[in-house]
């Protein structure tokens, strides 16, 4: 079996703990209270002492110092003590260094067995034991060691048990106990238990039949091999009926040497609940090795308590003891040997005073639940294991925690319940919802911040306690934004989306930008809005091309000079511009040059062409000087023969005129192009002369007349 733990409770005292302030302490050597040290102290929950004490006036050798501390209330703690030696003028404490170990089974100290090793302050021993020739059962092995000056330490002992050859230590387990009051074994009571490595005992005893008074009660334990564990006992007192049981004050106290009663020692105490004594015991006359020293103390009601016994051990006078010092410890609940809480401390220290505050909320509400401590020395050597009783008392504190605060539009938050001792529990989410589940799931669907309050009751100790966090929930109205309809532009043109600037952060297709984007390409333009809570919102517009409109004013243009051309486009666009000048569909055109159109449909999309207009070289004709013939004779009126028609006073003909008559004579030619050229040439006749040759004459043959 493992172990079996039982309190004795000498004295009983209930009381509540304040959270005090020590505000002075004091300390003194020996027993020369009369001559102790008061320092004052500024309020503080605790206190470190790091300073220099003068011993002047104290002899060498083994002294002790006590100290006792004072709260903001006036109230005196019990003091505390410590020893330290005081070495004469010049001393220097040297540290030491082992050297050699010895070891002996049983009181076989003969036969010990010696071994070197290097210089070290710790030796960690890793050796197999040669215990062939040790019968089965328990045995004592013995160490001690040598350092550097070649003074041995105490022996350090240990216990194991050799079993026989092939069988296994096995941890047994507890499945049965028995209880008997006083003497009175044959009146004992035996119950069975579920088989445990821990018992742990909350029974009510039956005391009817005892005499008021102080009485022993005696504990055995069977393991599941049906062996017993020797008695474990312990007292308590029995109060007549209807007395109160009084909680008495310490008075006195006196104690003994091993079986000594005799030459016990008395000493008067001050009326105290709680006696700390703090003397040098003479052990002068006793044997080396180990000895028992009980005490027993007296109340008020001069009523001696039940003997105290611990143990001491003397060691010869060449022998030394090395204080080791504690650097962690470590604590566990019940039997939960799962869940061993090691702290560690930051500096090794002896003697340890454990002043911590351990979390109970693991444990269940009830009196009767035990802690345990171990302590970790410089050597690796864990203490044994220190019990007390904790009583766990109701402690209704509400607490909460959610997977999440914050959202936008809306949110499903899964509450996690952190409350102690609750057993009911009424929530609270702010916008008029409840639950009186434990972990509920909630959901926010509408916007806006909401404080979220707990209330965790304990009915059966009629507690409760209110955990509220003000604006704890957080929904935000999701942001909206419109880019407009989708948009037609004409095709090289631009547009501007935009929204307002009162976001936080803007993404055009993925790219982060500002609230406007010039776009001209063809496509969907997805906006995402980002606002100053993280809330986001997206709009899409697409933008296309209105189909492109086309003006054609065909080819060049070369015309007579003088003469006009029209140029003219389909009658169905809004607006003409002819060389920037707004016009119609048509334009008369008789100069030389570009002439520029440029449409604009219905959409307000634009074309443009472009068509010169030039002249063709212009003909030239060119009948002459006027022209005087005789009367009755004819004239020839010509031109060059490569034109395409040739009007003759308007009448076609070729490229001459026989011309008898008097008159102007006007010839349009017209040449390949269509272009004319005019001249005119005017036909007279000259003066017609007259000769007269009188009446006619008749002469004669042969004859001649003048």
């Amino acid at each position: 079996m493992k172990k079996v733990i039982l309190l004795l409770l000498l004295f009983s005292i209930t009381h509540t703990l304040y959270s005090q302030n020590i505000d002075k302490y004091e300390y003194w050597f020996d027993d020369n209270f009369t001559s102790r040290i008061s320092v004052t102290e500024t309020g503080v929950a605790t206190l470190e002492l790091s300073n220099n004490t003068i011993t002047t006036g104290l002899s060498d050798g083994f002294h002790s110092v006590h100290f006792r501390f004072r709260d903001d209330s006036k109230r005196w703690s019990v003091p505390v003590t410590d020893f330290f030696r005081k070495y004469p003028d010049g001393t220097v404490a040297v540290t030491r260094n082992i050297s050699k170990f010895e070891y002996w089974i049983d009181d076989d100290f003969a036969s010990r067995i010696v071994s070197a090793i290097p210089l070290t302050n710790i030796a960690n021993l890793n050796q197999v034991m040669d215990t062939k020739t040790l019968a089965t059962g328990f045995h004592s092995i013995h160490f001690r060691f040598r350092d550097d000056s070649k003074q041995w330490s105490t022996p350090v002992t240990s216990f194991f048990r050799k079993y026989e050859i092939g069988t296994e230590s096995i941890v047994r387990k507890i499945n049965g106990f028995e209880y008997w009051m006083d003497d009175n074994f044959a009146g004992r009571h035996a119950s069975a238990t579920p088989l445990t490595e821990i018992a742990n005992l909350n029974q009510v005893m039956d005391t009817k039949t005892l005499s008021a008074g102080f009485h022993s009660i005696h504990f055995r334990f069977r393991d599941d091999s049906k062996q017993w564990s020797t008695p474990v006992t312990s007292f308590f007192r029995k109060y007549e009926i209807g007395t109160e049981s009084i909680v008495r004050k310490i008075n006195g106290f006196e104690y003994w040497m091993d079986d000594d009663f005799n030459n016990r020692i008395a000493s008067s105490l001050p009326l105290a609940d709680t006696a700390v004594i703090n003397q040098v015991l003479d052990t002068k006359l006793l044997a080396s090795g180990f000895h028992s020293i009980h005490m027993r103390f007296k109340d008020d009601s001069n009523q001696w308590s039940v003997p105290a016994t611990s143990f001491i051990r003397k060691y010869g006078s060449n022998s030394g003891i090395i204080a080791r010092k504690i650097t962690s410890y470590r604590y566990w609940f019940n039997d939960d040997l799962t869940s061993i809480n090691q702290v560690d401390l930051s500096e090794s220290i002896t003697p340890f005073t454990l002043s911590e505050s351990i979390h109970l909320d693991q444990l269940p509400i009830g009196d009767n639940q035990l802690i345990h401590f171990q302590f970790l020395d410089d050597t690796k050597q864990w203490s044994v294991a220190t019990t007390d009783t904790i009583n766990r008392l109701a402690r209704v504190v509400a607490n909460f925690t959610a997977d999440k605060t914050e959202n936008c539009g809306s949110m499903t938050v899964q509450f996690t319940n952190n409350s102690s001792d609750g057993e009911t529990y009424l929530w609270d989410f702010g916008d008029g919802n409840t639950s009186t589940e434990e972990n509920p799931l909630h959901t926010y669907d509408t916007a806006g911040s909401f404080t979220v309050s707990l209330t965790t009751t304990n009915d059966t100790y009629s507690l409760s306690d209110v955990s509220s966090i003000t604006d704890f929930i957080s929904i935000h109205e999701i942001p909206s934004i419109d880019l407009g309809a989708d948009v037609q532009i004409c095709e090289g043109s631009e547009h501007t989306f935009s929204v307002a600037d009162n976001f936080a952060q803007y993404f055009w297709n993925n790219a982060e930008g500002t609230n406007e984007l010039i776009a001209s390409a063809e496509g969907d333009y997805t906006l995402k809005v980002v606002d100053n809570n993280g809330c986001e919102a997206t709009d899409v517009a697409n933008l296309s091309f209105h189909t492109a409109p086309t003006v054609d004013l065909d080819a060049d243009v070369q015309i007579c000079e003088g003469s006009e051309h029209t140029f003219s486009a389909a009658d169905n666009f809004a607006q003409y511009f002819w060389n920037n000048t707004e016009g119609t569909n048509e334009l008369i055109a008789s100069a030389e040059g570009d002439y520029t159109l440029k449409v604009i449909d219905a959409n307000g999309c634009e074309a443009t062409d472009i068509a010169n207009l030039s002249f063709h070289a212009a003909p030239s004709v060119d009948l002459g000087a006027d022209v005087q013939i005789c009367e009755g004779s004819e004239h020839t009126f010509s031109a060059a023969d490569n034109f395409a028609q040739y009007f003759w006073n308007n009448a076609e003909g070729t490229n001459e005129l026989n011309a008898s008559a008097e008159g102007d004579y006007t010839l349009k030619v017209v040449d390949n192009n269509g272009c004319e050229a005019t001249d005119v040439a005017n036909l007279s006749f000259h003066t017609a002369p007259s000769v007269d040759l009188g009446a006619d004459v008749q002469i004669c043959q042969g004859g001649e007349h003048t």
